[in-house]
């Protein structure tokens, strides 16, 4: 009968509405819940078939709660900068359990607090997730498309952090009218690998008109400048030519007897007992420490080893000695302060207007030496290559190369034993040399171009506008630093050429306009910035910053599917589709909003809306119950 029919009915109303106000309590105790999306209750018939076309089976109704997720709540301002919210599509990805190894899951709850651990957890519980990033801020994970490579993003491990100085830039203006011999000094901060800070000296000579020459010293400690800091020093051009290659040993004490210094091969031992190391070269230790060190001096005999006569000894590439590294080692005497770091090899000057041709045994018929586009041909049957020019194999490897040097007939070309020498002594054409003909001869050392000696390139010339015609000056490198740290390479830039960026010459005084570096001293770690890629960077009370994770958003075919769990955070599920990780940057239509927060995106007057429209429904639906009743009770009397 349709009288039960209608009170199920009816009941189903009962039910459908209760669970209805449910949904609508939930949505208004959720108010202020950060990140919450509202669910609304929908309804649809229950139909009941029946038996005939002239009657009818109540069904009733029946409520399926539909969340809306993908719905954008307000963005808040907040004061804390963990605090993040999605500006679009997406959710922020999080685990149960600090070490990423819970269950995956999803939220727009982006209220963030650093935990004891160091562990970026919002107030439902959950830890959020990122990729480890290198210093340019890339995930180093190999596979970012799947949630197994995301860890959870902890800033325990974020250590205080130095940066050396590798790029310097000078602005200065060097006065036209100084009379020539005048210098001027600039004085840079840099920082070494340790963050320590070094006072570097900048010394500019006026050498001829518009035209100055760069002599740079040896760093100091900018507290002490009593006490020298960079023990080895080369300058280059932007072509890693050396310019300049000097070095120093600082004696901290009188050596002991046995301790050692080696330089170019040799090993150099100090003696106090005429007791030492065969092939050892004894040096006598003096009653003083300026002794000891001229002493040590006068064994080297090298016009590029000197002493200060007092704690010091200096090496200096000379133009001279342009083809042979100077290779110096200080490891054998604890009483130096570069001991700890060692071989250190100075280069040979690139532009020195000296160069050698090393052979290594007697060149073989027909083999040739290139000098200055003339070929010359190593003959002992007196034939030769049209062309070609003559030079007899002599007896040992030492003739052969003093005919070659005949045969060439310039006086620039000359032989000492097996080595060809090659000397620009004056203004004139560069003279070039490729032995790569002779197998007998060092692989290294085979093809070489020797400049004239007065067309070597000064360091910084001048246009008669006042702006550099050519800065011949590119770069430092330092080694052997005292305070431990690793060697370093500055780029120096001191302007452009034909522009008045950098260095200039003008009329008036020696002025500084600028003073330019890139490296810190030591920071301490102070926090955290999110960006809107969702890249996390730790800051340093330095003003250093690092980039250390990149933060994902989690995408889905259909979000509305999500399965709700406590804390507002939601699981995937088969009808929500596959999970997408992406970049924040590479979606359209979203972004990280760092120090912001999502409110829920409850309409506070519509639900008091729906709750009229509930309550009045779930009255009506007993009505029907009532009804019913009493007509079943007036059925029942028609029997009395």
């Amino acid at each position: 009968m349709s009288l039960f029919g209608a009170m199920f009915s009816g009941v189903s109303g009962l039910n459908a509405q209760s669970q209805a106000m449910g949904i609508i309590s939930d949505n208004i105790s959720n108010l202020g819940t950060v990140g919450y999306k509202a669910s609304e209750a929908r309804f649809s018939t229950l139909v009941t078939q029946s038996a005939t076309n002239d009657s009818y089976s109540p069904g009733g109704v029946r409520m399926t709660p539909f969340a809306m997720i993908d719905k954008q709540g307000l963005l808040e301002a907040s004061d804390s900068a963990t605090d993040i919210a999605v500006a679009g599509t997406g959710f922020l990805v999080v685990n149960t359990q600090d070490n990423s190894t819970g269950q995956f899951l999803f939220t727009r709850a982006g209220s963030f607090t650093v935990d004891l651990n160091g562990n970026l957890v919002n107030t439902g519980g959950y830890y959020l997730q990122g990729w480890p990033t290198d210093p340019a801020g890339v995930p180093t994970a190999a596979n970012t498309s799947i949630v197994s490579t995301l860890s959870t993003v902890n800033v325990s491990g974020v250590s205080g952090v130095a940066v050396a100085t590798t790029q310097v830039g000078l602005g200065a203006n060097l006065p036209a009218s100084s009379p020539i011999g005048s210098n001027f000094d600039n004085n840079l901060l840099i920082f070494d690998s340790l963050g320590v800070a070094h006072n570097l000296q900048i010394t500019w000579t006026k050498t001829a008109v518009n035209t100055w020459d760069v002599a740079i010293n040896h760093p100091v400690l900018a507290n002490d400048a009593s006490n020298p800091t960079g023990s080895f020093l080369i300058a280059r051009d932007s072509a890693s030519n050396a310019l300049s290659a000097q070095g120093r040993f600082d004696f901290t004490a009188q050596p002991a007897d046995g301790n050692t210094v080696t330089i170019d091969g040799v090993t150099y031992e100090f003696d106090n007992n005429a007791t030492t190391v065969p092939g050892n070269v004894a040096v006598a230790i003096g009653g003083t420490l300026p002794t000891t060190l001229a002493n040590l001096v006068t064994a080297v005999g090298d016009p590029r080893v000197t002493s200060d006569g007092i704690s010091t000894v200096s090496f200096n590439q000379v133009f001279t000695d342009a083809d042979a590294n100077m290779t110096i080692s200080a490891a054998g005497t604890p009483a130096i302060a570069q001991s700890s770091v060692a071989p250190f090899i100075l280069p040979p000057i690139a532009e020195s207007g000296f160069g050698r041709i090393f052979f290594t045994g007697q060149p073989a018929d027909g083999e040739t030496v290139v000098i200055d586009g003339v070929t010359f041909e190593f003959d002992n049957n007196a034939t030769t290559v049209p062309g070609n020019t003559a030079v007899a194999i002599g007896g040992s490897t030492a003739a052969s190369v003093a005919n070659l040097a005949a045969a060439a007939g310039d006086p620039r070309i000359t032989a000492s034993g097996g080595t060809l020498l090659l000397t620009q002594s004056g203004p004139g054409a560069a003279l070039a040399v490729n032995a790569a003909g002779v197998a007998n001869t060092d692989p290294d050392r085979r093809t070489i171009t020797v400049p004239a000696f007065g067309s070597l390139t000064p360091d910084l010339v001048f246009n008669g506008n006042g702006t550099p015609a050519s800065i011949n000056v590119a770069s430092l490198e330092v080694s052997g630093w005292t305070t431990g740290a690793s060697n370093s390479t500055v780029a120096l830039n001191f302007g452009s050429v034909g522009s008045a960026s950098g260095m200039t010459q003008f009329s008036g005084d020696f002025t500084t306009s600028f003073v330019q570096q890139n490296g810190v001293q030591f920071g301490i770690f102070t926090g955290v910035l999110i960006d809107e890629d969702g890249l996390v960077t730790a800051t340093f009370d330095n003003g250093e910053t690092r980039p250390i994770y990149k933060i994902p958003l989690a995408t889905f075919a259909n979000a509305s599917k999500l399965e709700a769990r406590t804390g507002n955070a939601y699981g995937a599920t088969d009808q929500s589709g596959q999970i997408l990780l992406n970049f924040a940057d590479g979606l359209d239509s979203s972004r990280v909003a760092a120090g912001a927060l999502e409110s829920s995106n409850v309409d506070l007057g519509s639900e008091f809306t729906k709750m009229v429209i509930t309550q009045q429904a779930f009255s009506a639906s007993s009505r029907i119950i009532t009804t019913a009743d009493e007509m079943l009770d007036e059925l029942v009397r028609i029997i009395r």
